[in-house]
């Protein structure tokens, strides 16, 4: 898919996955959050620290006449956004009468197999309250790389802020460090971005550096290479077939992760031990 060949599957020691979260949205049903109970049941165990509230609506009103503004606001007790968290606040599940979030931060996320099954609860009591499709559908996972480079001697000249990330995202994507020399230690970020669509599906991959911290002097810096992978389906998929889709989504950013790193981050991968993917 997307021009991107299809790549087995590999185990590694170590990965670098910040963030992974799943979306889905629906036609707007009611039912979803005035039977919230039986949803924050099956989640009682995982996803404990729970609450819900309505709504509060907003509508700007102009006076043409006088341009004068006035803001009207109504609570709808109907609809109501319901979450729910992990005890560590690292998983998080948010659902609306017309879509539902799920996200894995820091160390939480370890196998796309173990994310799924948190996932299938949700999907579940959407299904037993009455949506029997998503009219959208998205995966998205980011890659966050720190690093820290400071000066060998103080003659030396300035701190190549720009190389881990030409280091690190495949040449295919972004200048190599010697195309940049003239200008690479005056960049603080550089975000790029790629969109791919193949039927209907999006894939958009963001990648580059951020620098987080620079000593005045110029001797030290600390930034992060990004990697952020999304894909998207914008047709329908019926309730059922949700658990097919993630799948393959998973597979699809696997290969698009692969396809944009470079040898380098390869090694860091680490192939050995137990896969993370």
């Amino acid at each position: 898919m997307f021009g991107i060949p299809d790549i087995e599957k590999k185990s590694f020691r170590n990965n670098f996955i910040n963030r992974v979260a799943v979306a889905g949205t629906y036609k707007a049903n009611r039912s979803c959050t005035a039977q919230r109970q039986a949803l924050k049941d099956r989640y009682s165990d995982t996803l404990p620290m729970q609450s819900d509230s309505p709504q509060q609506q907003y509508r700007i009103n102009i006076d043409v006449k006088t341009n004068q503004t006035s803001v009207d606001s109504n609570v709808d007790d109907s609809d109501r956004q319901v979450t729910l968290r992990s005890k560590n606040m690292q998983k998080e599940l948010t659902l609306f009468n017309n879509n539902f979030r799920y996200h894995e931060s820091g160390v939480a996320y370890s196998f796309s197999t173990t994310f799924d099954e948190a996932v299938q609860p949700a999907i579940d009591y959407l299904k037993e309250v009455g949506v029997d499709q998503l009219n959208m559908m998205k995966l998205q996972k980011t890659n966050v790389i720190g690093y820290e480079m400071a000066k060998q001697t103080p003659e030396a000249g300035p701190i190549p802020a720009w190389q881990p990330a030409s280091n690190l995202i495949n040449p295919r994507l972004v200048p190599q460090y010697e195309a940049m020399l003239g200008t690479a230690q005056k960049i603080k970020q550089h975000i790029s971005n790629i969109q791919l669509n193949d039927n209907d599906y999006v894939l958009t991959l963001k990648y580059g550096f951020n620098l987080t911290e620079t000593k005045q002097d110029g001797s030290m810096v600390k930034g992060q290479v990004i990697l952020d992978l999304e894909i998207e389906r914008k047709a329908s998929i019926t309730i059922g077939a949700v658990a097919d889709e993630l799948q393959m989504m998973h597979r699809e950013l696997y290969n698009a992760f692969l396809w944009s790193i470079s040898e380098n981050f390869l090694n860091l991968l680490n192939q050995e031990g137990e896969a993370s993917a």
